[in-house]
């Protein structure tokens, strides 16, 4: 279950980053800049439950 939630941080902050690249080079994606912070939150929260120590 760890590693799923990793996996689906990381893919969180891939997908922030290609949301950037790509509109910073398509003018008509621009609003893909706008937004790419919003799976950021999302990743964070999932790559921390996923490298939590077990109790």
């Amino acid at each position: 279950m760890k590693l799923l939630f990793v996996v689906g941080g990381v893919l969180c902050l891939l997908a922030a980053g290609a949301m950037y690249l790509v509109g910073c080079t398509d003018p008509k994606l621009t609003e893909l800049k706008a937004t790419f912070w919003l799976p950021i939150p999302l990743g964070v929260i999932l790559l921390v439950f996923g490298t939590r120590k077990s109790e």
